[in-house]
């Protein structure tokens, strides 16, 4: 499949809190659900946004009501659901293709996303601290490495449209990627999903697409 994309103007927001990751960590294979992909994006920004640097022993804190801002959520609602994804995203991992400093041959690494999780209840509260072997694949970017403004996906609803966007937004200066449709639906986390090619694009590719135009600032279609 070839996929093309293109800006279509800017959206212009009060605030433009930053997603920065390797572009290794984009081409990652993950599932995460739409709140805990929400919290993660959120956490990277949060603590670029305050310069707080990451490592192992530096939680990254998420006031409740910061973050239904940023998402448009139910603020009375939104603590239950962090804590509830938190809980999830504790057990969840990330495996990362990369290359071996000291070989040079290609390696898999397999990791969870954080290390550990905090709730602060009556303060509306949680922390949670990025696991050791995630970290550099979001601190150490002196190149390859794809940013965008978290306006730009805090509006979709759909985990696909989100994933979909940071996949394609680092080929923007291209313009053009192409895809094998085996390893896009590895890429999105609907290899077991959606089995027919035509069901796959009308409710996996369709509407993601949808929501990437409504709401980011990239024009985005395939052949």
């Amino acid at each position: 499949m070839l996929w093309w994309i293109s800006p279509r103007g800017l959206l212009m927001a009060e605030k433009s809190e930053v997603v920065v990751k390797s572009n290794r960590l984009v081409e990652a294979s993950y599932r995460l659900n739409l709140v805990e992909q929400q919290i993660i994006l959120f956490a990277i920004s949060r603590s670029r946004d305050e310069q707080l640097g990451l490592s192992p022993d530096k939680p990254v804190t998420i006031a409740a009501s910061d973050f239904a801002q940023a998402f448009g959520t139910n603020e009375t609602k939104v603590y239950g659901q962090l804590k509830e994804a938190m809980g999830d995203l504790f057990d969840r991992s990330v495996t990362i293709y990369d290359t071996d400093p000291d070989t040079g041959k290609d390696r898999t690494v397999t990791t969870r996303w954080i290390s550990d999780k905090a709730y602060i209840d009556g303060t509306g509260r949680i922390q949670l601290t990025f696991a050791p072997r995630v970290i550099p694949y979001i601190t150490r970017l002196e190149s390859e490495f794809t940013s965008y403004r978290l306006e730009k996906i805090s509006g979709m609803s759909s985990v696909h449209a989100v994933r979909l966007y940071e996949l394609l937004v680092q080929y923007l200066t291209i313009g053009k990627r192409e895809w094998a449709l085996a390893n896009l639906r590895e890429s999105l986390g609907l290899t077991n999903e959606y089995k027919g090619n035509n069901h796959f694009k009308k409710r996996g590719l369709d509407t993601a697409l949808a929501q990437i135009y409504h709401y980011s600032d990239s024009r985005v279609s395939y052949t």
